[in-house]
């Protein structure tokens, strides 16, 4: 072998060397620090996208707040009151049946047969109040219900209406039941109340209202007044009176 030969092979192989070393700094760049870098700058960018709506959050949740306590502060609002005033009682009776015949004197060896009834015709005065200066109520819906020891044996209810500023206005809703079925145990105790004189119910009123200010009107809200009353019972053509009522 020539001494050309050999330089020739030294210098194709230092060729093919030179390219390959070239080759694997290239993939080197293109595949390690580019792509590293991209990865990073998305996280940064997803990272501040993040911060920025938080952000955002909390400074609409501060201003929300700030704008409802402005409109408190202008408005002070108060909540609706409702109480009971004055009832008369035009009929509270319990009458007893047997196989649909009414008695009119019962004793103990009856008390599986009978069937007491109860009937009640009730007059309620009824005190609603606005004291807010610059909001006006909205009655949607008025329920007044009555009780006897614990069990509702009376509903009516009262027409929808438009409450002003700073008003009061009194409601006078009437109540009857008739022939209300009753448990023979409750029926002696209404009739031995009765003929003491002193009776005592538990009222309920429940209204459904709104706010209105201006042309806007509010979402409904409820207003629960609950009022546990002692009344007389009706006789010698007179009325039952109201003896005292805690609301």
């Amino acid at each position: 072998m020539s001494v050309v030969s050999l330089c020739e092979g030294l210098a194709g192989r230092f060729i093919i060397l030179k390219k390959m070393a070239k080759k694997h700094h290239s993939e080197v760049q293109i595949d390690g620090t580019p792509e590293h870098y991209i990865k990073h700058r998305r996280r940064r960018i997803l990272k501040a996208c993040l911060a920025s709506l938080c952000g955002l959050l909390v400074i609409f949740v501060l201003l929300l707040g700030l704008a409802a306590l402005i409109v408190w502060l202008i408005l002070r609002p108060k909540s609706p009151s409702w109480s009971l005033r004055d009832v008369q009682v035009v009929t509270l009776n319990v009458q007893f049946y047997r196989s649909g015949r009414r008695l009119y004197s019962t004793g103990p060896q009856d008390t599986l047969l009978l069937n007491p009834q109860l009937n009640a015709d009730l007059y309620f005065t009824i005190e609603a109040e606005n004291a807010n200066k610059k909001i006006k109520l909205v009655y949607d819906t008025i329920n007044v219900y009555s009780s006897y020891a614990d069990y509702r044996f009376g509903h009516t209810n009262v027409p929808p209406f438009l409450q002003g500023y700073r008003n009061t206005t009194l409601l006078h809703p009437e109540l009857k039941a008739q022939s209300v079925p009753v448990a023979v145990n409750l029926g002696y105790a209404l009739q031995n109340d009765i003929r003491n004189n002193k009776v005592l119910l538990q009222i309920q009123v429940d209204v459904k209202a709104r706010v209105k200010i201006g042309s806007y009107k509010s979402f409904s809200f409820w207003v629960h007044t609950s009022c546990d009353i002692a009344v007389t019972a009706p006789g010698n053509g007179l009325p039952g009176k109201l003896l005292s009522a805690k609301c």
